[in-house]
């Protein structure tokens, strides 16, 4: 059986690893290198430097000037000079919409393309870009904009991903005030925990009345 001490030193451990993991992954992300650009769709994106098997790299896509309008952006990532075959493709839908009605004005927008990959072999990547898309009336009618569509690119290179770093914080933390909370209660006087205090019987049983 746990003594109070015993958990408030598992309580005070837990909240210790807590605070290596979030510093962990505090020093992933302060590793981080990003650069950003805007470029026309027909143009190529690079290099991506990898100088390390594993690099994570986030990839941000922003089609300029949406406006009632809808685009689906494919990305194309080459290595090398190797254009042939794209070692894997990407896609990503954004659009624009606004107008009003009996509540007022209203707007609907998806205006980012969002990706994450995990680049296995170091060297020079490259991005090429496709676009195609159309007004908002011609939802199932688009046409090849690659170009002249103006694109936004942010590439951010990461050392690794804190995400289960996080997580696991969360659960120590949460280990660490179980913990902390056993051992407040383990360690009330027996009045203020609910049971009657064994002291006060001993003390009734030990007196003695003088005549």
């Amino acid at each position: 059986m746990f003594t109070p001490l015993g958990l408030g030193r598992l309580a005070l451990v837990s909240a210790g690893c807590a605070i290596f993991y979030i510093l962990t992954g505090m020093s992933l992300t302060l590793g981080s290198q990003t650069s950003a650009g805007s470029l026309q769709a027909n143009e190529t994106y690079g290099p991506i430097v990898i100088d390390r098997p594993g690099r994570i790299v986030d990839i941000r896509i922003h089609v300029h000037n949406l406006q009632q309008s809808w685009a689906n952006v494919e990305v194309e990532l080459y290595r090398g000079q190797d254009r042939e075959t794209p070692l894997l493709v990407l896609a990503g839908e954004q659009y624009h919409e606004s107008g009003s009605d009996d509540e007022g004005q209203w707007v609907e927008s998806e205006g980012v393309t969002d990706k994450r990959l995990v680049l296995d072999e170091p060297g020079d990547y490259y991005l090429t870009f496709a676009v195609a898309g159309g007004t908002m009336d011609s939802v199932e009618e688009g046409t090849d904009q690659t170009a002249t569509s103006r694109l936004g690119v942010e590439i951010t290179t990461l050392r690794g991903s804190s995400a289960l770093f996080n997580r696991g914080a969360i659960a120590l933390l949460v280990l660490a005030l179980l913990f902390n909370h056993q051992a407040n209660r383990l360690d009330l006087p027996p009045r203020m925990a609910g049971f009657p205090d064994p002291g006060r019987g001993r003390q009734g049983k030990g007196r003695r009345h003088e005549p």
